[in-house]
């Protein structure tokens, strides 16, 4: 049958940004083929959904009425195509047999990571299409893949200054006045890597004659999906990630805490660099709450959060160890030439079935030499192939087998014929 392959060489768990791909096209033929091309196209994309139902005045019933509203927003940042045949679109033949194709690609250095929420997705996809003649079907191979970028804290100067927040409030019984609260924290910085621990400082004076039942400090997260399509509207997905209840202080009292917030190393820090329509923001709340009817005193202070500590400057990610389906302990190695090679009957490389849902993204916890800041063991991960699915011929004569399928062309036979005329 004939079909056509995608294999990425160097692909593990997952690529960064800044990091090349290294892949081929294995395309079959069962018979000589006439093709307009053979290209691999990488796409990646943000994408955000939802639909809300809206009322509108039906002019033709005379009444309002309720109708479903579906909203759209896209930010592409890699719509690229690799031409593997370089004929211009022409036509040309191939002979039947093997044909492997090499292609290159280094991905852009700040690619948002891999994500996916009901919301909003953020997705990569590689795929190889050689392209037949018109009322012919194409060959097409394509899969998802990858991309966990780091977040670095050093790159944002301002995270290393400290913050602090102070708030004063007047408690009343009726009209009376019952005294003063003075409240104030401060932190060092505000960048906090996960695993690092970051001191928190809190001071309390208590000249009222209300108690502070108790005091609650949580990192809320904030991720904004942006819609621009019929017209611009931002929904929220909020979540608590941290979250610690110190004791109170009593009327007329007053008290010191010195305190440490540390991220959970299985809290998941997505990188949302450069993307238009998902975004995220931090922040540290700590609430006093007050006894009796009176409101209770909030303080806030913005966070960043990320795997690269600030300090640390070994940011370079290691590229995941090259994958190779061929078994290099048996098979005689293979030098392919830069177009029309026929792949040994030992040396092919055969797909590797997995399913097609892509994990969640790990964190990155390889940022810097001896850090391990997602939880994640820091032995290399097992190599795994992703999966390529092929679509099926659908032409008559792709339904043939060779007599002898180990009976390959040569490298020379296998180069494509002159453009028929």
């Amino acid at each position: 049958m004939s079909k056509c392959d995608l294999y990425l060489e160097n692909y593990q768990t997952h690529y960064t940004g800044g990091q090349t791909i290294i892949g081929h096209v294995l395309v079959t033929f069962t018979s000589d083929k006439e093709v307009h091309g053979i290209v691999v196209r990488i796409k990646g994309e943000a994408t955000t959904h939802w639909t809300e139902t809206e009322s509108h005045y039906n002019s033709t019933t005379k009444r309002n009425e309720s109708r479903t509203v579906s909203y759209n927003g896209s930010h592409v940042f890699i719509n690229h195509e690799i031409d593997l045949l370089q004929n211009g679109g022409s036509s040309r033949f191939i002979r039947e047999g093997v044909h492997k194709y090499p292609f290159i690609y280094t991905l852009p250095a700040d690619l948002p990571s891999t994500f996916k929420e009901h919301l909003g997705k953020i997705q990569y996809k590689i795929k190889a299409v050689v392209k037949r003649p018109m009322l012919k079907f194409n060959y097409e191979a394509e899969s998802p893949f990858m991309v966990v970028t780091p977040v670095d804290l050093n790159r944002n100067p301002s995270l290393r200054d400290p913050a602090t927040r102070n708030k004063e409030k007047n408690t009343y019984f009726f009209c009376c006045n019952r005294g003063s609260i003075k409240v104030q924290a401060n932190i060092p910085k505000t960048g906090l890597s996960i695993g690092e621990r970051l001191p928190l400082h809190i001071s309390v004076e208590n000249l009222s004659q209300s108690n502070i039942e108790c005091i609650k400090c949580k990192i809320k997260k904030d991720v904004e999906f942006h819609v621009t399509s019929p017209h611009h509207r931002t929904r929220h997905d909020k979540d608590t990630i941290y979250s610690e209840n110190y004791s109170g202080v009593g009327a007329h009292g007053e008290n010191t805490y010195n305190e440490t917030i540390e991220i959970n190393n299985a809290a998941i820090i997505t990188n949302f660099v450069n993307c238009d329509v998902i975004k995220v923001s931090y922040m540290l709340e700590i609430t006093f709450v007050l006894s009796g009817l009176h409101t209770n005193i909030e303080l806030g202070m913005p966070l960043s959060l990320g795997h690269i500590p600030i300090g640390v400057r070994n940011t370079t990610m290691a590229a995941p160890p090259a994958y190779n389906m061929v078994n290099t302990a048996t098979a005689p190695p293979v030098t392919p030439p830069t177009y029309g090679f026929v792949a040994p009957p030992d040396a092919m490389p055969m797909p590797v079935p997995m399913p097609m849902a892509m994990p969640v993204p790990p964190p990155y916890n390889d940022a810097a030499s001896g850090f391990n800041f997602g939880g994640y063991p820091t032995a290399p991960m097992a190599p795994s192939a992703p999966d390529f699915t092929t679509a099926p011929a659908k032409s008559k004569d792709d339904w043939e087998v060779l007599d002898d399928p180990t009976n390959l062309p040569t490298y020379d036979q296998a180069m494509a014929y002159p453009t028929k005329t």
